[in-house]
């Protein structure tokens, strides 16, 4: 299945229920793995805003607004939200891993030559 976004991914919300409005523009951190939602019907992800400012979240049919962690789990759906970057912690893991991996694959062909 190919989504929008990534875990670990910055996202930018484009698109709300009509009642969480607010929350359109607001950066978001994602954390997955990515599940499906029954109610909005639509993959989501966890997430969690960059600034430390209430939210809205429809809880059971009514908004509430709080300051959300991951913890609370709190999902969006991958197509209302747009992938601005990667998360820095993430990112630098991946490039640690790189360099192992392009060591591996030289001292593979250098023992082909030989």
């Amino acid at each position: 299945m190919k989504t929008r976004c990534k875990d670990g991914d910055i996202a930018l919300v484009v698109h709300d229920i009509p009642e969480c409005a607010q929350n359109i523009g607001r950066l978001v951190r994602l954390s997955g793995p990515l599940c499906f939602n029954r109610e909005y019907r639509k993959h989501c992800w966890l997430v969690q805003p960059l600034a430390p400012t209430p939210y809205a979240v429809d809880y059971k049919g009514e908004v509430r607004r709080f300051v959300v962690l991951f913890r609370h789990l709190v999902e969006h759906p991958d197509d209302w939200m747009i992938p601005v970057g990667r998360h820095p912690e993430r990112a630098d893991q991946s490039r640690r891993r790189a360099p192992r991996r392009r060591d591996r694959k030289v001292a593979v062909s250098s023992e082909v030559e030989a």
